[in-house]
């Protein structure tokens, strides 16, 4: 190839012969992201063909791009149900960060301190990307993107089709814990919710999964098969629950929204002289609470994975660093069950 059409060689041009997306190309090019071998020798083998090569300049201006990540943290929506999924993914992050040389700070935010405050303080830090966890504010991370730096946002899925984020498949992991219980025989299954309202798609993808798996398995849904649960109101929870079990045919299973609410339920049946699953099994969503503790009521759930949460997430945001492409995308995770000693055939 002559040293014209060496010069003339894109990112682009790589792209199209190795037959992979630019994006794709890029991670490759730059040393960056997780690769399979194959694609990466395609590539690889498509950038010598053309003569193509990142001058020093430009492998400089990458690496300084991934210098500085920053994690939007609302200390306001702060709440203890939602904090050990906070310190699994913090702690996931800053290793998968550290492992591409880059480095990684907390941004906090509340209501009390102004948007402009904190894109300041991002400014003036130098990062160069943030990721949010569980937080959704349009009119923050659209100023922080109009500033150049590129918004990723974990488990919220207010911004779906806004910015780029990665959610928790919360339908199909309610409709797995569903169809689990099913599988062991049961039939009568309730759903205990409960309020969320900084999340409040949560209610409604979790219930439209369990009742997705009822009707596959043509069992009639009830409305009286549902329970409100309520920490303030928890003796009507509990006169609600005790009043389910009186009736005929009684539930013999609880899907719950969260394991916080499973832990709950459990608290009152045994105040009562119940037993999980002797009396009732038990499946929560989440995996939230801290099973390492002796007190903690053996619940099983559905898990995320923090390690896969971090990593898809971290590629996402380093890939809108290398490339510059800002494309709105969503990416669902699906979670596994945790069988532990809450749920029984029958």
């Amino acid at each position: 190839m002559d040293k014209k059409n060496i010069q003339q060689a894109t990112l682009k041009d790589v792209a199209n012969l190795a037959k992979v997306s630019i994006p794709t190309a890029s991670l490759v090019l730059s040393g960056k992201g997780h690769v399979a071998k194959k694609t990466r020798e395609q590539v690889e083998a498509a950038a010598r063909t053309l003569g193509y090569e990142r001058t020093i300049l430009q492998k400089k201006a990458i690496q300084e791009q991934l210098l500085s990540i920053g994690l939007l943290f609302n200390i306001s929506h702060a709440e203890d149900y939602n904090l050990k999924n906070f310190r699994q993914f913090l702690k996931e992050t800053e290793k998968k960060v550290s492992a591409k040389k880059g480095s990684f700070l907390i941004i906090p935010h509340s209501e009390k301190v102004s948007d402009d405050k904190t894109i300041n303080t991002i400014i003036k830090a130098r990062i160069k990307g943030i990721l949010s966890f569980a937080y959704f504010n349009k009119q923050l991370f659209t100023k922080i993107e109009q500033a150049n730096i590129p918004v990723v946002v974990f488990n919220n899925q207010q911004s779906h089709n806004i910015f780029i984020s990665v959610v928790l498949d919360d339908f199909q992991a309610t409709y797995e814990a569903t169809r689990y219980l099913i599988n062991l025989g049961h039939r009568n299954i309730l759903y205990a919710y409960t309020n969320r309202p900084n999340i409040p798609y949560l209610k409604h993808n979790r219930f439209f999964g369990h009742q997705k798996a009822l009707e596959e398995a043509n069992i009639p849904f009830n409305d009286n098969m549902l329970l409100f649960y309520s920490t303030e109101t928890i003796d009507e929870t509990a006169s609600a629950l005790l009043s389910l079990l009186c009736k005929k045919p009684k539930p013999t299973a609880v899907v719950c929204l969260d394991d916080d609410i499973a832990s709950g339920l459990e608290f009152i049946l045994r105040k009562h002289g119940m037993g999980v699953p002797k009396d009732l099994s038990l499946i929560a969503h989440g995996d939230l609470l801290d099973y390492s503790l002796i007190q903690t009521p053996r619940i099983t759930t559905m898990r995320l994975d923090p390690s896969t949460a971090a990593q898809v997430t971290i590629d996402l945001l380093f890939a809108c660093l290398v490339n510059g492409e800002r494309s709105i995308k969503t990416i669902k995770i699906q979670e596994h069950l945790i069988e532990r000693s809450s749920c029984r055939s029958i």
